[in-house]
Parts: C-alpha cells; sequence; structure tokens
C-alpha cells in the first residue's frame, strides 16, 4: 500500500494528476482510513481544481489524525486558492504553534503572501530558510513573493538557487520568465519549449502555466503570431476546468471584498517598492470591458 501511495505522490508532483487519482481512488477503497492517502488525493483533486472534493478529504484525514501536517499544507493551501485568505493564515498560526518545521514556515508564509501582509510573510521565509536554505517551496515562494513586491534581482536570485540544486525544476524557470525578457536563444526559452513537447496529454496542471510563459517568450521576441497561439492555448486549457459554481463564487467574493479592506490596502503600499522608472503609464480602454491596453 505505501508503495502505491508514494507513486501516487510521485505522479502528482510530475503532474500526471489524473493517473493519480486513479491509483489513491482505487487504494482507499481497501484501505479507507488510509490518511496519507486521502491527503495525496486530495492534493491531486487541488491540483485540478476541484476543491469541494479536495476539502472533504482533508477534513476527513483530519478528523482521523488531528495534528498531521500534510493535511493542514493540503488545507492552507485549498482555503488560499478558493480566496479564503484570512481563514488560511489562522489555520497557518494554528499550524506553528505545534510545528515549526521549514515546510511549515514556507506554507505560513505562502499564506500570508496572499492576505497582504507581506512583512510576516518574508519573515516566515526568512525563518524557513535559516532552517533549510535549499528548501525548494521556500525559495520559490519567497521568489514569487519578491517580484510581487518589484524586487527582480532578489527574485532571480531566489530562482537560480533552485536550479543549482535542481536543473530541471519548471516552476522556477516559470517565475524566471515572469521576471525577464527572454530572448531566442535563452536556455530558459529552450528548456521550456523541450518541456512543452514531452508534455503528456493527461498533464494539463503544468501546460496551463507553461502555454502562458512561452506566450511570455514569444511576446519577448516580438513574435506576436506564437505568442497569440499559446495565449490561445493556455486560456483553452484553463476554461475548461472552470465549473462554475454560484456559491463558491458567492463566497471568493466576499472573501476578496473582506480583504480589499481600507486597513489592508494601506498595508500593501506601506510595504511596496518605489518605481525605478519615471516613464509615465497611459492605461486606454472602455471601464469593466477587458478593452484596457498598457
Amino acid at each position: 500500500f505505501e508503495a502505491r501511495n508514494n507513486l501516487a505522490a510521485v505522479l502528482t508532483e510530475t503532474h500526471h494528476t489524473e493517473k493519480a487519482i486513479k491509483v489513491l481512488q482505487e487504494l482507499l477503497v481497501q484501505q479507507p482510513n488510509y490518511v496519507s492517502a486521502m491527503c495525496n488525493l486530495a492534493q491531486a483533486y487541488l491540483a485540478l481544481e476541484k476543491i469541494p472534493l479536495a476539502l472533504q478529504l482533508y477534513q476527513q484525514a483530519l478528523q482521523l489524525a488531528p495534528s498531521m501536517t500534510d493535511a493542514w499544507h493540503g488545507l492552507i493551501k485549498l482555503n488560499i486558492q478558493a480566496g479564503q485568505f484570512e481563514l488560511a493564515t489562522r489555520q497557518s498560526d494554528q499550524l506553528l504553534i505545534n510545528s515549526q518545521t521549514a515546510d511549515d514556515y514556507a506554507i505560513a508564509a505562502y499564506a500570508y503572501s496572499y492576505s497582504g501582509d507581506e512583512a510576516i510573510a518574508t519573515g516566515h521565509y526568512q525563518q524557513a530558510l535559516i532552517q533549510d536554505k535549499d528548501n525548494v517551496s521556500a525559495l520559490l515562494g519567497f521568489a514569487q513573493l519578491q517580484l510581487n513586491l518589484g524586487n527582480k534581482v532578489d527574485c532571480l536570485r531566489l530562482c537560480q538557487q533552485v536550479i543549482i540544486n535542481e536543473p530541471d525544476n519548471t516552476d522556477a524557470k516559470l517565475i524566471i520568465v515572469q521576471a525577464s525578457k527572454i530572448s531566442a536563444d535563452d536556455s530558459i526559452f529552450t528548456d521550456l519549449l523541450k518541456k512543452e513537447g514531452e508534455l503528456h496529454e493527461t498533464q494539463t496542471t503544468l501546460a496551463i502555466p507553461l502555454n502562458f510563459a512561452l506566450a511570455k517568450c514569444f511576446d519577448d521576441q516580438q513574435n506576436y503570431t506564437a505568442a497569440a497561439h499559446y495565449y490561445s492555448r493556455g486560456n483553452q486549457l484553463k476554461n475548461s476546468r472552470i465549473v462554475f459554481d454560484k456559491q463558491s463564487h458567492k463566497r471568493s467574493c466576499s472573501a476578496l471584498k473582506a480583504h480589499l479592506s481600507a486597513n489592508n490596502i494601506a498595508k500593501i503600499k506601506s510595504q511596496a517598492q518605489p518605481s525605478l522608472s519615471n516613464t509615465p503609464i497611459f492605461i486606454v480602454g472602455m471601464p469593466r470591458s477587458g478593452t484596457t491596453l498598457v
């Protein structure tokens, strides 16, 4: 049973999510209270944005094993994905009372970065990296936070640290694409094109960000026809996984309204980095029509 559970975890990690789900469903039929398999199945569902199914499994896992950190990590990620940022930070605080590993600090930092409290997020990422300087989750999460704050140099440094230890880490390369202008002879661009050619048709969890990253690369190279192709493909894959749920949408909107309070906006402004350019930006378009051009 353990070997099959570990296999499923690897399948999810390598974006063979549908295969992982099949293995885990069969395993849980034979071992209904196998908590680790529940968490792995929930993670696979979360990767496919099937939030209600993932939530049910994480809750079931925590009923059977209240202190299981994998279940807490998954539940925090789920609430972030569902837009429940304040709930995610409360859960991360509760997690850190009982467990303070590098992974625990990394997931707590991830929650706080989404809640808009970059100062606490930064502190947690730094604590994670004090414990484990090569912790991939902390390095990538901290890199994305630095990018969001406009600190591209620090972002790229953190991504390069990941690539030194894991040369094939696609997630680091996807962040580098966001932070840099990518030329046609850039090794990152070559690697992402190769990765696209190797993708299996079921690896949609990776195909979506990969298509958008390649679109950005071609856009940087002024190859707008190729960029449009990849943007369109990314949108098609993304739309194919959207299942509209009215109540879930209402909860997300309520969470977003609560998050965009005057206090949170003031906090974000105080932590933002000043622009490095005095060049003005003109925004042209009809309000709320999707026609804005920068």
